[in-house]
């Protein structure tokens, strides 16, 4: 789906529903008593795209319901996805609503133990477990490793170049992604993401295979700087070009989008 346009709108998404409870680095207090708060952090956050074929308007809700316990973070919380789809046909418009339980995580005095995913049909998809710095997805219905990354723990949110926000404002800030992050696909196809502090941030690559590569590259703070370069399965060089803060500075090879099938 092509993206014309993103609009995003946050309704109290660090505040509570208590409207006297304030958040101080990432602990919550009650203002009136000025003591740690103790309760549900209840919080929600929309968004809404515009999908550039068949005039199609999606907007998304995330309700989060995260239990505190002497201010911090503590027991079980809940995300939960609404998807409101519109869809307009001859002058009519078509609604397509969806609602599920998206995210479970568990906190333990503030720090995150794991994550839970589940598809829009209730089924656990995946675990995350956090310990010691280093994270571990498994895949729930195999059992295989699906992703892996380092992490340090943080009490402030920090802004990610990640596109999955929703998940970030969920844990509070939790953590912060910190080094490699791998992803583990079928085939032996691995991509990994340098991060620091939740920004990209040194080398990634993709690739085809355990032997071949498809994309290599480097970020700095959060933009594309050093040479990038794009293989076909083949091995033949399809793009090779250098970048500086973002923006491409030199072409040393480019071919058509077709190169690597001919």
């Amino acid at each position: 789906m092509k993206v014309l346009l993103i609009v995003c709108m946050f309704f109290s998404c660090l505040s509570l529903a208590n409207d006297n409870v304030q958040n101080r680095n990432g602990v919550f207090y009650d203002i009136k008593t000025n003591k740690k708060f103790n309760g549900s952090y209840v919080s929600k956050y929309i968004y809404t795209t515009l999908s550039g074929s068949g005039e199609i308007e999606w907007t998304f809700t995330y309700r989060y319901k995260i239990p505190m316990k002497n201010g911090i973070r503590n027991g079980t919380a809940t995300l939960y996805k609404s998807t409101l789809a519109q869809y307009l046909d001859d002058g009519r418009v078509y609604q397509s609503i969806d609602s599920y339980k998206e995210l479970e995580a568990h906190f333990i005095n503030g720090k995150i133990l794991s994550v839970k995913e589940y598809d829009n049909d209730g089924v656990l998809q995946s675990t995350t477990s956090f310990n010691k710095g280093v994270a571990l997805r498994y895949d729930q219905k195999t059992g295989v490793l699906t992703g892996k990354f380092s992490y340090i723990e943080s009490n402030e949110h920090t802004q990610s170049s990640r596109e999955d926000q929703g998940y970030y404002i969920f844990t509070g800030g939790a953590y912060a992604i910190d080094g490699e992050f791998y992803v583990y696909q079928s085939d032996d196809r691995t991509r990994m993401t340098t991060y620091k502090n939740n920004i990209k941030h040194g080398p990634f690559v993709m690739m085809h295979s355990k032997e071949q590569v498809f994309l290599e590259g480097s970020y700095s703070n959060g933009k594309m700087d050093g040479d990038y370069k794009h293989y076909c399965k083949d091995g033949r060089l399809g793009t090779h070009k250098t970048y500086l803060a973002g923006e491409v500075v030199e072409t040393f090879v480019e071919h058509d989008d077709n190169y690597c099938y001919k």
